[in-house]
């Protein structure tokens, strides 16, 4: 099943603005950054089908291009997430923690107690210094 969303921009030139690309990041402003669409026609919208990878730290990217070649980017103003189909929330811990290396282990079991099925899961550290999220695959 795929759901879509439209891309929305406005941009303009003093001549004219000759084309748009589109692009995406899954991992934050550092990409990789992948193709949505490129070479678009500046009528400040495009449908995006999103992808089936979830990520709690998507950008958006547009550039405008005129005619000399010129170019100028702009980012989606906020990380957004991509769910999986349920978009639900496995397992959650939260504390506070005093500076220092801390370790724990996730014990396979969703919030309810119940073993969690094999599959790819996304974990997300949230910091007041920003957010990192990494994939984690459980086989048992």
């Amino acid at each position: 099943m795929s759901t879509s969303h439209d891309v929305t921009w406005t941009s303009s030139d003093n001549v004219a603005v000759d084309s748009v690309n589109v692009d995406w990041s899954a991992q934050g402003i550092t990409g990789p950054w992948q193709t949505v669409a490129h070479a678009l026609a500046n009528d400040g919208s495009h449908t995006w089908a999103l992808p089936a990878l979830p990520t709690d730290s998507a950008l958006v990217r547009v550039t405008a291009f005129d005619p000399g070649g010129n170019s100028t980017t702009r980012t989606s103003p906020a990380l957004f997430r991509i769910v999986d189909v349920s978009g639900r929330r496995v397992w959650a811990r939260r504390e506070a923690l005093a500076a220092g290396a801390h370790a724990w282990r996730w014990p396979g079991l969703d919030a309810a107690g119940s073993a969690a099925g094999p599959g790819l899961y996304l974990v997300r550290l949230t910091t007041p210094w920003g957010v990192r999220t990494t994939r984690l695959a459980w086989m048992k």
